[in-house]
């Protein structure tokens, strides 16, 4: 895993965060957003860059782990099974579930229950065991890595995201879905659910409504606070590592990043706990990192859909 000293060392765009308390971190909702629906979110940056008459550039360069469907070594069993997902006592599964899933930007995180059939090729239950894992003390919420494969049993959202898992049985999967400072949520529409185990999967959709307190749009308004150079064991240039306010798509297809004028996959993010609060950070692939001038001037730009960034470094 890429984040060194935040990471433990060890993607998709759907079909449509342990959090720090209000004493930590207070956000005035004086004013507010209009949530996005899924069809608005989809391709804005190419919208806004055929109205300005610009054309986006294709990448140079694909890395497999891009060009690789998330689930690609997945398949699908009878053992594994969703069945429906539960929020408060009522369904959130589907188009046409009675209830949504509705953000608190400084809430508490929401619990999921999963209902369906969990067992392993040798017809036991799963156990909690399975789909535990350990985040570094200061990270809140973390995407995984889209070529990273463990925990081999986990509960993700939207293909990436990392759920905490609270109990697991044979018929239950009971999870927690931070939603403090979690930019995804404020997308309404069908999200992914999906359960893995070893190398087999289950998904679902369930429908997340408008947001309870949206926060205004300063909050989500990218920034960058610090732009470094990741190099690899062998010294070259691989990522950008980005901090700040507003990086916060958590999952990376949901984030439009263009270095040096040429397209770049967001590849892994996370959300840290520090002094002043909140603050996101992402990992961008350089497009052709093989040519990449330490030595020269660059520019980046970060989109999301509440908002762009520019920095030269």
């Amino acid at each position: 895993m890429m984040f060194k000293s935040r990471f433990l060392l060890t993607l998709l765009f759907f079909s449509g965060c342990q959090t720090l308390s209000p004493s930590q971190t207070q956000i005035t909702t004086s004013s507010s957003i209009t949530p996005l629906s899924v069809e608005q979110v989809q391709d804005f940056v190419l919208q806004r860059l055929k109205q300005t008459g610009q054309a986006p550039k294709a990448p140079k360069w694909f890395p497999d782990w891009h060009n690789r469907p998330p689930l690609a070594s997945y398949s699908k069993t009878p053992d594994l099974s969703i069945q429906d997902v539960w929020l408060n006592g009522q369904s959130i599964q589907g188009p046409q579930a009675p209830s949504s899933l509705r953000q608190n930007w400084e809430g508490t995180p929401h619990e999921l229950l999963i209902k369906g059939q969990f067992e392993n090729k040798k017809d036991k239950d799963l156990n909690l065991n399975a789909f535990r894992f350990t985040l570094e003390p200061d990270v809140l919420l973390r995407s995984m890595a889209p070529n990273e494969n463990k925990p081999a049993s986990r509960v993700l959202l939207d293909d990436a995201i990392l759920l905490t898992p609270l109990a697991v049985s044979g018929t239950e999967i009971r999870v927690q879905l931070p939603q403090a400072g979690l930019g995804e949520l404020l997308l309404k529409g069908l999200h992914k659910i999906t359960v893995i185990h070893k190398n087999y999967y289950s998904d679902t959709l369930i429908q997340v409504g408008e947001p309870l307190t949206p926060p205004p749009q300063e909050v989500l308004t990218p920034q960058f606070n610090s732009i470094e150079v990741v190099r690899n064991d062998k010294g070259q240039p691989r990522f950008l590592r980005c901090t700040g306010p507003g990086l916060n798509m958590t999952q990376g297809k949901f984030a439009y990043s263009l270095i040096d004028s040429e397209f770049a996959f967001v590849y892994q993010s996370q959300i840290v706990s520090t002094e002043v609060g909140r603050e996101y950070e992402t990992l961008i692939h350089i497009p052709d990192p093989d040519s990449f001038d330490l030595n020269a001037k660059h520019s980046l730009v970060y989109a999301t859909p509440f908002g762009t960034t520019f920095k030269q470094f």
